[in-house]
């Protein structure tokens, strides 16, 4: 193989590289026809393919004719979803504050008739396009049932809006912009994969509408929308849920919004049934998702002083943390975090004295809670942890002793403050000083005196035994 030829087949290798990097987030589902609430409630979702997070910060949404539909600014997690919502005068909050990115969408949004979404990254380059400006229009999706264009193993086809979950993977009938109509398979699955919505029949479906990321302790707000024959919102029936973390929720009729707390990071499998009758044993639906929980590691990281007294929070968290409602307190102050109060990544707040009401000094007793009253972070000023070690200093091993003159104290507390301290710290060196160059050691002296005794009389002893008595060497002899 030539050098030219090898030359040509790396680049061709090095440039498809780049291509597939790109492909890794698409375009999954469009709402071009808005929702059943409002028909400006438009949204895009889009997914990422690849087990790594993508930046998606400068990355650009546009729509037919070249106009900018949306900037974004967000990261999409690894095999994740990210939902652009748009947000008009009558649609402030759509999709219930699932949305990871909102705002108002240019030219005029999306077109019913017909209309081009194209997905290009921070170089400009063309990630996506969604083309529905052909003979057929939108290639998918209808108009009068709200059901959505997903992407699908078999191309796009029609069927129930899911944002921020899995599509089906296949719809029995797709049609072609609003005429279009869907139907569900119905074959029943055991175990349903993470994010769809499994039914007994193709009459009922039933969706988990809830933040796939939450944060511990944190309060995570959890709605479930039940379609009926003819894609009616079915309010009657009971709804049990498990939360996968050992607790659990029955609803009975009116599925209203609650909220669920986890209080330990992990992955936690959130499970739904759907029951048409409030004493039937086997459910209608059954629906499951996955709910990451991450550690909640917002601290107060930095405060102003006398003259700009501020408060910074830090999140240190590797996703956007939302601190609605948290409060700060300090010297029975409080501060409120309004709503929709976030912290980017990796990123601060700072909040301006002006704003909180707190001043310099209230350092020493600031306290961070969450919206549910537990203690976050408790913030020690500097200035106090200075007073505590000037008030119990750490013993100091004196090894060279050095005579100093005697200081007469002047009053009660010097006496107790300094006399106290020198003989802990000199009691044994002094005694050592008063001792007389004379005195001889007691013991030593006893023991010599002792022993010297005991030899003494024994040798007498031994003298008295060994001396003979008068006479006794005298022998008298009869002459």
């Amino acid at each position: 193989m030539s050098k030219k030829l090898l030359l040509v087949f790396i680049g061709v290798i090095f440039f498809s590289g780049f291509s597939l990097a790109r492909a890794e987030v698409v375009i999954n589902e469009v709402a071009w026809m808005g929702t059943a609430a409002s028909q400006y409630e438009e949204w895009i979702e889009l997914k990422n393919t690849s087990s790594e997070s993508v930046p998606l910060l400068d990355w650009k949404l546009y729509k037919n004719n070249g106009t900018l539909l949306f900037s974004l600014s967000k990261t999409i997690s690894a095999d994740g979803y990210l939902l652009i919502c748009r947000t008009t005068a009558s649609v402030a909050n759509p999709l219930s504050g699932i949305c990871d990115e909102q705002g108002t969408f240019g030219g005029s949004g999306l077109n019913n008739t017909s209309d081009l979404v194209q997905l290009k990254d921070a170089s400009d380059i063309q990630v996506d396009l969604v083309d529905g400006t052909g003979v057929d229009s939108w290639s998918a999706g209808n108009n009068d049932t709200k059901e959505t264009m997903q992407k699908s193993d078999s191309g796009w086809i029609t069927a129930s809006p899911t944002p921020k979950a899995q599509n089906p993977s296949s719809s029995s009938s797709t049609g072609s912009g609003s005429s279009s109509s869907s139907s569900t398979s119905d074959e029943v699955e055991t175990e349903p994969e993470v994010g769809q919505t499994v039914t007994a029949n193709s009459t009922m479906k039933a969706k988990i509408l809830t933040k796939t990321l939450a944060f511990t302790g944190e309060p995570l707000e959890i709605k479930t929308n039940i379609f009926g024959y003819l894609n009616e919102d079915v309010v009657l029936g009971r709804a049990y849920w498990n939360f996968g973390d050992g607790g659990s929720l029955e609803q009975i009729d009116n599925f209203e919004k609650f909220y669920h707390t986890y209080y330990y990071p992990g992955e936690y499998a959130l499970l739904l049934e759907y029951y048409p009758k409030s004493y039937s044993k086997t459910p209608e639906v059954v629906s499951k998702t996955i709910i990451k929980v991450l550690s909640t590691t917002v601290t107060i990281s930095k405060v102003g002083d006398a003259k700009d007294f501020f408060i910074e929070l830090s999140n240190n968290a590797s996703s956007d943390i939302d601190i609605s409602n948290w409060v700060i307190s300090a010297n029975g102050k409080t501060f409120i975090l309004p709503k929709n109060s976030v912290i980017l990544s990796k990123k601060q707040m700072i909040i301006s004295g002006r704003i909180t009401g707190f001043v310099f000094g209230d350092q020493s007793n600031l306290r961070l809670f969450s919206s549910t009253g537990e203690l976050v972070f408790n913030y020690s000023s500097p200035i106090e942890v200075v007073k505590i070690l000037v008030k119990n200093p750490v013993p100091v091993k004196i090894s060279t002793v050095v005579e100093m003159p005697e200081v007469v104290p002047t009053s009660e507390e010097q006496i107790s403050k300094e006399d106290l301290s020198a003989s802990a710290l000199s009691s044994d060196v002094l005694r050592e000083e008063n001792e007389s160059p004379y005195s001889l050691p007691i013991i030593p002296i006893v023991s010599f005196v002792f022993i010297g005794a005991s030899a003494g009389v024994v040798y007498f002893i031994r003298r008295k035994k060994i001396v003979p008595k008068t006479g006794e060497d005298f022998e008298i002899l009869d002459e």
